[in-house]
């Protein structure tokens, strides 16, 4: 992965995961593997800042993302080969990607 991000545009990404029972416990099981897969994206300056979505009691319920791409579909198109996507902790159908540009 190159680490000349200047040329890419900036978006925020919230994205949900399932809500069935088990959704929480299938994010846990894979939670290590998808941070450890997300630290050279971290590394190259594509990943901006990334975290989790908690409800009000402090329950983890999706992401929040601030990636670099060439677009939105390069966007979603990392996303989706993440972990949390493939093993079915984030709900892809619930992706909102929008334009960002950061003022700090």
């Amino acid at each position: 992965m190159s680490s000349d991000t200047s040329n890419l545009k900036t978006f925020f990404i919230k994205v949900y995961d399932f809500t069935d029972e088990e959704a929480l416990s299938r994010r846990m099981a894979v939670r290590q593997q998808h941070i450890e897969g997300m630290k050279p994206v971290y590394g190259s300056g594509v990943l901006v800042t990334g975290g989790a979505i908690l409800d009000d009691n402090g329950k983890m319920i999706g992401s929040a993302l601030i990636l670099k791409a060439e677009s939105k579909e390069a966007a979603i198109e990392l996303m989706s080969n993440d972990v949390y996507a493939t093993g079915r902790a984030w709900d892809m159908s619930t992706v909102d990607i929008v334009n960002y540009k950061p003022a700090f």
